[in-house]
């Protein structure tokens, strides 16, 4: 849903005349939940102090923003440090810059295979279940997976191939577009009710 809002305002740019013109201030209150405020940027820091790189606590710290954006920020601020390392944020360099942690251990790859049972490859919904790793880390381990699997297939004891392969891009109808815009208006940026009145379309 987020990523038609995107579409749709980056077309209203390029055509203002385009369909879903009357929801522009929506569309474009949409777009301004990339920046981050100073609170927003304050709150970072903070969850980056008690929690370390764990983008999952930080985004549920901070409310307004996901772990994909979290992580992304970090990535930002990471940058900018190494360009200046005298400004806010510079005392968190060693975080940071440390590298990635993609070890999975038994616990979260348990928690994983349960989540992708329930909510296949919404890895939004898995990583909020496994509650460590974030949704990018989240499909990566879904594709390593997939590759042990194909190696081989004594290991997957249940079946999940099916739910891990990349299925093809499905894109939006007229009719769906339709119900987009009409659930946008009425419910604004409440995803889970527009992903109600849509039906065919989860509101990542």
């Amino acid at each position: 849903m987020l990523k038609r809002a995107h579409s749709f305002a980056k077309k209203l740019k390029k055509n203002p005349n385009e369909k879903g013109s009357h929801l522009r201030d929506i569309f474009e209150n949409v777009q301004e939940q990339h920046y981050w405020t100073k609170k927003e940027e304050a709150l970072f820091l903070f969850g980056l102090e008690t929690f370390g790189r764990n983008w999952v606590e930080i985004a549920k710290l901070i409310q307004t923003k996901d772990n994909a954006q979290v992580s992304h920020y970090a990535y930002y601020l990471s940058n900018k440090i190494q360009k200046d390392p005298s400004i806010d944020g510079a005392q968190f360099a060693d975080i940071l810059q440390a590298p990635k942690v993609n070890f999975w251990n038994e616990e979260e790859n348990s928690k994983f295979l349960e989540a992708v049972k329930v909510h296949g490859r919404d890895w939004m919904q898995v990583a909020q279940l496994v509650g460590s790793k974030n949704n990018q880390q989240c499909s990566q381990h879904g594709l390593y997976l997939l590759r042990k699997f194909k190696e081989n297939p004594a290991l997957d004891h249940d079946n999940l191939s099916k739910l891990l392969k990349q299925s093809k891009i499905k894109y939006w109808t007229e009719d769906e577009d339709e119900r987009f815009c009409d659930a946008l208006r009425i419910h604004g940026k409440d995803w889970g009710k527009i992903e109600e009145l849509v039906a065919t379309r989860t509101k990542n």
